[in-house]
């Protein structure tokens, strides 16, 4: 979700931080400039837990003018603590194509454009231990947008033997298959006011 900077909570300040339009612009700006042409449209999340580690999958899809390309420059935190250190396996793609990326403390940066159809699509994986058993993705950030998500999607996926003891929004359906529980959600005109986290039980 769009936002920058650090929380007090222990958590970074969230998993998709503000767009940035154009270099010159400071990075760690709270929220898209004035003028910015590109907007945060709509999101699908895909979250995997096993015992020891959370991976996510996202899909972040944006809209912008049409007849031009436009470019921006996207900062992405992670949630980075002393229990969830900076995660793994990180990839950034878009088209089809891995895009460069750049490492800070916290998050990284890549750069994202909107085509001339005046949509956009960036995929983010990655996979992140825990030291605990539970994790978060940050939605409150969204606010920084001015305006709510068109949509956004959750699919959460734990195996057999393990439980969800929390979740911090309710699922609209949960799934049964042969090796694992799914549970999913959707929320359209979303600007939450909460942030979706989970606890689960590791088995014994």
């Amino acid at each position: 979700m769009p936002n920058t900077g650090e929380r007090k909570t222990g958590y970074s300040n969230g998993l998709l931080a503000t767009i940035l339009i154009g270099i010159s612009f400071s990075l760690t700006a709270a929220a898209a400039p004035p003028g910015s042409e590109i907007s945060f449209h709509s999101e699908k999340i895909s979250i995997s837990i096993s015992e020891n580690r959370i991976e996510i999958d996202a899909e972040y899809y944006f809209t912008g003018p049409d007849n031009r390309v436009s470019t921006a420059r996207l900062y992405y935190p992670f949630p980075v603590d002393s229990l969830h250190p900076f995660p793994e396996d990180i990839s950034v793609n878009t088209n089809g194509q891995d895009i460069k990326f750049w490492k800070s403390d916290n998050g990284i940066y890549f750069d994202v454009s909107v085509d001339t159809n005046g949509t956009g699509r960036v995929d983010v994986r990655y996979v992140q231990s825990c030291l605990v058993p539970s994790g978060c993705y940050i939605l409150t950030s969204t606010a920084e947008w001015g305006k709510p998500l068109t949509r956004a999607e959750f699919e959460i996926t734990i195996p057999w033997g393990m439980e969800i003891l929390g979740c911090s929004y309710e699922p609209d359906t949960v799934i049964t298959e042969t090796d694992s529980i799914k549970y999913l959600m959707v929320r359209e005109d979303f600007l939450p006011e909460e942030d979706l986290c989970l606890e689960w039980l590791k088995p014994e």
